[in-house]
């Protein structure tokens, strides 16, 4: 990150927000769930900020995703996809009285025409 131009923003952003939440996770066991909580959290006072902590958990988790030892050409760690890779920042940033009920999801996807 020390190339880019904001890198020192994005590290202080990790630092700041997630690495007091994580630090006694090794990166694999750190579960999707905790990931969108921490940027749901924060959505409620600064959305902007979420959805840029959405990007710098996209980023680190796949940086991790690619890493390899150098010696064996393994993988470093054991992420095989990045649990992020799916969260979309609409559904993550929208409040909960927003978000449909789950009694009409089911309703509504199981009806046919």
């Amino acid at each position: 990150m020390k190339t880019e131009r904001r890198g020192d923003d994005v590290k202080a952003d990790v630092i700041r927000e997630f690495l007091p939440k994580w630090k006694a996770l090794n990166i694999e066991d750190i579960p999707p769930e905790e990931i969108a909580r921490v940027i749901k959290l924060k959505a409620r006072t600064a959305p902007s900020q979420a959805r840029n902590l959405l990007g710098h958990a996209r980023r680190l988790f796949q940086w991790a995703v690619d890493q390899l030892d150098e010696e064996t050409g393994l993988k470093r760690y054991s992420i095989k996809v990045s649990p992020v890779v799916c969260m979309k920042a609409p559904r993550l940033l929208q409040s909960p009285s927003a978000q449909m009920p789950g009694a009409l999801v089911r309703s509504s996807s199981s009806t046919t025409m």
